[in-house]
This record gives structure tokens, C-alpha cells and sequence, in this order.
């Protein structure tokens, strides 16, 4: 172990640092300029970004991974809009409908199925009178 002691570094370089440049020629280096933010009076609730230590702290829990699996996975936003939502909601409805007539053999699965959104509908409806009941007062 006394030999390793003894030997010299071997090199230690990196691109900021050179051992060999004396401290006159670290101090004039030329570095490129950081342009620094401006700087605005904000409180804390008013900053946008996460903290750092908040990134470094946060790990995924059994929890999230639960949420992440159960999150449907929506290709179209505008099914989120209620009146495209109804419209859609309509059209599966009246072509389980067809469905049925066609496939006789699984016309009763596509009755349940139409049955389903029937309700969800009278749902929809009954969520509806009951907001303009709340706004009216």
C-alpha cells in the first residue's frame, strides 16, 4: 500500500482546470458571459417551478403507479367537451342499436350495452336540472 502513496499522480486535467496554469492565468481565463434573469420581486406561491429539492425527493409510490395504470388514455380531447360528449354518447347508443338487429345472436349483449347508456344519459340529464337548480337559486 506504501508504493501507491509514493507514486505520483498520474493527470488530472479537465476543461475548466489545468493544474499546470498558474493562478494568474485561472483568474484572466476568458469565460463565456451567463446571462443572468431578471430579477423580480415574487413571493413564493407566485413562482411556477418546482423546487429543487421537491425534484429530488419525489419518488414514484405504489399510489401513483395505481393512478397511472387506471388513467384512460384519451387520443381525442374534444371528447371531453360535453355537447361533443353527448353527441358521441347518442351515436354509440343508436349504433348498438343497429348492432343488435344485425347480429341477432348478440343482440342481447349490445341491449345491455345500449341499456347502459341509456342510463348514463338520464344521468347526464338529472346532473343538468339539478346545476340549473343550483344556479337559479
Amino acid at each position: 500500500m506504501n508504493h501507491m502513496l509514493k507514486e505520483p499522480m498520474k493527470s488530472f486535467k479537465t476543461a475548466a482546470f489545468n493544474p499546470s496554469s498558474g493562478i494568474v492565468q485561472i483568474q484572466r481565463h476568458t469565460y463565456s458571459p451567463v446571462a443572468l434573469p431578471e430579477h423580480l420581486p415574487l413571493r413564493p406561491a407566485e413562482v411556477n417551478e418546482q423546487l429543487s429539492l421537491e425534484k429530488l425527493y419525489v419518488l414514484p409510490s405504489i399510489d401513483d403507479f395505481i393512478a397511472q395504470r387506471l388513467r384512460p388514455e384519451i387520443l381525442d380531447a374534444e371528447v371531453l367537451s360535453p355537447a361533443y360528449f353527448r353527441t358521441v354518447l347518442s351515436q354509440t347508443r343508436s349504433s348498438l342499436r343497429g348492432y343488435a338487429k344485425k347480429h341477432p345472436r348478440s343482440a342481447r349483449r349490445f341491449g345491455r350495452l345500449a341499456l347502459l347508456l341509456d342510463e348514463e344519459t338520464g344521468l347526464l340529464e338529472l346532473l343538468q336540472m339539478y346545476r340549473s337548480a343550483l344556479l337559479q337559486g
